[in-house]
């Protein structure tokens, strides 16, 4: 049992090293003993373009988190309410993070939850839509961004909104 430190969100976990970020959901590769980790989120300048990425990542994951919030409540089932109550931790994480690198102020009403789409089947194939969205939208700002840093995050992100698709695969599939 260790102490290991994200690489992109900067959270502490306890515990055998996991596959995962548990706040934020990046690979395990992120994740480093919190004796060699430092902070990769400040210190840097952001080109207009690498600000108008962010900036748009902030709102893809403002919005996303509240949908989530919002399946959640309205899930018919307590798994549904944990699965889409995991995802709106996750993309929480990541607008936190986006916050942090704009050096921005968080918006309160991110804690109100938005529509949802109706059923738990509509809010999983929402879902879906929504994170290979994001997954492709992420991939596009790799190549764009001169910060070694930004292209470490948006791969991150990238990955975790795949994984996201795989989870809404399997989800779609046992409802079906």
């Amino acid at each position: 049992m260790e102490l290991t430190r994200c690489r992109i969100c900067g959270e502490v976990y306890f515990g055998k090293h996991p596959t995962h970020c548990p706040f934020c959901g990046a690979h395990g590769m992120y994740l480093v003993k919190l004796s060699v980790w430092k902070d990769e989120n400040l210190g840097f300048e952001l080109t207009e373009t690498e600000k108008a990425n962010l900036e748009t990542t902030r709102e893809l994951e403002y919005e996303n988190t509240r949908f989530y919030r919002a399946a959640s409540n309205s899930a018919k089932t307590d798994k549904m309410k944990g699965y889409f109550k995991y995802l709106a931790k996750i993309e929480n994480e990541h607008y936190n993070v986006a916050i942090k690198l704009l050096k921005g102020q968080k918006d309160s009403s991110i804690f109100e939850p938005s529509e949802e789409k109706g059923s738990d089947l509509k809010n999983l194939e929402f879902s879906k839509i929504k994170e290979e969205h994001a997954s492709k939208l992420y991939e596009t700002f790799i190549p764009n961004s001169k910060n070694e840093r930004l292209k470490v995050f948006f791969k991150a992100l990238s990955e975790v909104e795949a994984d996201h698709i795989e989870l809404d695969n399997q989800e779609i599939k046992n409802i079906n």
